[in-house]
């Protein structure tokens, strides 16, 4: 059961259809939502902002460090009042966070308090994305071990009628189906269950029948299809011909070698896909 969402918040563009899914699904879900904004050290460590200076031809700035800290500190203050603006506007309740140290492990100890984590990948000067497509990703994820939406760059609206479920009968497969379906059985959404016949796969049309019997015992109405080739293809272009607003899978590959990092599949579809996906862990 969802009952607190946490959304990361940043002053990167896409920062309002980001606080806008987190709130919409908070609905949804009649769940709390509190919202974070970490302040990245390194942004206050004077040498590190220093260098940007001398690389593009510029002096150094007297008390530097206290400009800078000055600057994020009112990018916070706004963030904080544009949140607590849409509590109102939602009429649900939630808390601002303002927090400073590592951007990852300051929202991954936030998460842990709260039971999903909604977060764009564009992110203020790069931060978010390096956390979200870069090598610190898995960290985020693995400190969280929490439910997280994440929002593409290329998401320009709140909009959700069908979801695609990438499923394999792993545990993590099986926290998404469950997650997907106190949606849908409560709000009439549409579901498409994907099952991508192989190596991971010992036996496609029993893992379909097992996904279809949970939703049936939930009475959610479902389409399902098995498929062979490639798996993150075969989900962009399930989710693409059957016109879904989200995909949800298992965010670890089902390899014990890669228990430490995000699965292949997870990462290649958070590259290219533009529709938000839920990772469940």
């Amino acid at each position: 059961m969802i009952k607190s969402i946490l959304v990361g918040l940043d002053s990167s563009e896409n920062q309002t259809i980001v606080k806008k899914y987190a709130f919409e699904i908070a609905k949804f879900l009649n769940s709390k939502v509190n919202g974070v904004h970490v302040i990245d050290i390194r942004k206050l460590y004077s040498p590190f902002v220093e260098d940007i200076f001398y690389s593009t031809g510029m002096a150094s700035v007297p008390d530097l460090q206290s400009l800078v800290k000055d600057r994020l500190q009112k990018i916070s203050e706004v963030l904080q009042e544009g949140f607590n603006n849409s509590l109102k506007e939602y009429d649900v309740e939630g808390e601002f966070f303002a927090k400073q140290g590592n951007v990852s492990e300051e929202i991954a100890n936030c998460a842990k308090i709260n039971d999903l984590l909604v977060i764009g990948t564009k992110g203020e000067h790069t931060s978010i994305s390096e956390i979200l497509l870069g090598s610190t990703f898995s960290e985020l994820v693995l400190g969280v071990n929490k439910p997280v939406i994440v929002v593409p760059e290329q998401c320009k609206r709140f909009y959700i009628k069908k979801i695609l479920i990438a499923y394999d009968g792993s545990t993590n497969a099986n926290q998404a189906l469950e997650i997907i379906t106190q949606s849908v059985k409560d709000h009439n959404f549409e579901l498409e269950v994907l099952v991508v016949n192989n190596s991971h796969v010992e036996d496609a049309e029993q893992t379909l029948k097992e996904a279809g019997s949970y939703l049936d015992n939930h009475e959610v109405k479902w389409n399902g299809r098995i498929v062979k080739g490639e798996a993150s293809t075969c989900i962009l272009e399930h989710a693409k011909a059957t016109k879904c607003d989200m995909i949800a899978i298992g965010s670890y590959s089902s390899s014990k070698m890669k228990d430490f990092f995000i699965g292949s599949v997870a990462r290649e579809l958070l590259e290219e896909t533009t529709l938000p996906m839920l990772l469940a862990n």
